[in-house]
């Protein structure tokens, strides 16, 4: 979480920011779905299979593990900023 953002993964819905400044009714303020792998997958459906987000709280960009695609580095704009 960063100021009234808070950041999360779920795998084929990738980086989700959900702004938090009316906590009893959290938005959607941006989202950011990563490619799809670049091999097929051994099991389930080829995509985005985010599941690891952080927040650099210093540059406001964020890191996210792909298990498919690999280390994503992001820098949130608009809504999603922090």
């Amino acid at each position: 979480m960063n100021n009234e953002r808070a950041y999360s993964s779920w795998y084929s819905h990738g980086i989700v920011a959900l702004d938090l400044s009316d906590p009893e009714q959290p938005t959607l303020a941006g989202q950011f779905v990563p490619a799809g792998a670049r091999f097929q997958p051994i099991f389930g459906p080829p995509g985005a299979q985010v599941w690891g987000v952080a927040i650099d709280p210093n540059t406001g960009i964020i890191y996210a593990s792909d298990m498919r695609s690999g280390l994503w580095i992001v820098r949130p704009t608009g809504d999603a900023a922090p």
